[in-house]
């Protein structure tokens, strides 16, 4: 009985403590990620994995607002001009993805240290990586 009084406590401390952290970072994760971000560097990989993230100058960006919708002033695709005509989308923070409104283009993303990084479905590795100028 005394090792019950003692174990009760302990798990309920543990289950406060986890819950509290999860939701914290949900929190933040929303806040950062919504705004308007401009691309910095592309990544395409010859097929070799020889490819490096080069400095990319198009002015690609990308916005994305509080209720799921990403728009941006290209194609959202990797490798699109800005005369695409996907240049809308959606976003769910649930799984880290993006899907293009037009046509079958997907892609996951990550942030780190205050970098989008958009990882396309390619044969070979392709990537944007994005800096946030607005929120």
């Amino acid at each position: 009985m005394k090792k019950l009084y003692f174990i009760l406590p302990v798990l309920f401390l543990m289950t406060a403590y986890s819950c509290d952290s999860d939701d914290q970072d949900t929190d933040v994760d929303s806040n950062i990620l919504q705004g308007t971000w401009e691309i910095r560097t592309t990544l395409a990989d010859p097929g070799d994995g020889s490819g490096t993230f080069q400095v990319d100058n198009s002015g690609k960006r990308l916005t994305f607002d509080g209720n799921g919708t990403v728009s941006s002033n290209f194609g959202m695709c990797f490798g699109a001009s800005s005369s695409s005509s996907d240049r809308t989308g959606s976003y769910n923070e649930m799984d880290n993805t993006i899907m293009a409104s037009v046509g079958n283009c997907q892609a996951t993303y990550t942030l780190a240290d205050g970098t989008l990084q958009i990882n396309y479905f390619c044969i070979e590795a392709c990537s944007e990586r994005y800096a946030k100028i607005a929120d």
